[in-house]
């Protein structure tokens, strides 16, 4: 893939676009609960373009992060974002922050917030009741273990992320 011109990228982002849900369509989807998966494709056009051109497409990936974190956690996304994040360097902390988001609420069921911010709830001694996990969300969680554990989130991961989700898995009844 040789990419001489800007205007070669042009009908390549384009087509990335029009294969993401638009914010709108994912916010009708949540309410009936059915979220659009785009083909797996599309995650590896996005790793070979930022391979390609590197930062040089920042300007045209930033916008869309939120659409692609709305899509859900799956390898192939997990695999994107890697490249992304190595390719691109000035997207890192935001693909950390979306990431985290996404792990905190299928791994905590809980709204991630960054340390040091004043807590909205009490919480028991422990911190984290286990909850009861349907047999299906079991592969999701397992990716999200996965990804923490293999995504370089270096200083940017919260430890406290890390004590919570150990407590609550060790005290699982699916060990």
């Amino acid at each position: 893939l040789v990419l001489k011109d800007r205007m070669d990228l042009h009908p390549v982002i384009q087509m990335v676009k029009a294969n993401l849900p638009q914010n709108k369509d994912i916010a009708a989807k949540r309410s009936s609960r059915s979220v659009p998966v785009p083909e797996p494709a599309v995650f590896l056009c996005i790793s070979m373009l930022a391979r390609a051109v590197g930062p040089n497409i920042e300007n045209d990936v930033r916008p869309i992060l939120d659409q692609m974190f709305s899509l859900g956690l799956s390898q192939e996304l997990t695999n994107a974002l890697k490249v992304l994040a190595k390719e691109i360097p000035a997207l890192l902390k935001d693909i950390q922050d979306g990431l985290l988001k996404m792990l905190y609420m299928i791994l905590l069921h809980t709204q991630f917030r960054h340390p040091g911010a004043p807590k909205q709830t009490t919480t028991t001694s422990s911190g984290i009741t286990p909850p009861l996990l349907p047999e299906s969300d079991i592969g999701n969680i397992t990716l999200a273990l996965q990804t923490l554990g293999s995504f370089n989130f270096g200083a940017h991961l919260p430890l406290q992320l890390v004590q919570n989700v150990a407590d609550m898995y060790l005290a699982s009844e699916h060990k």
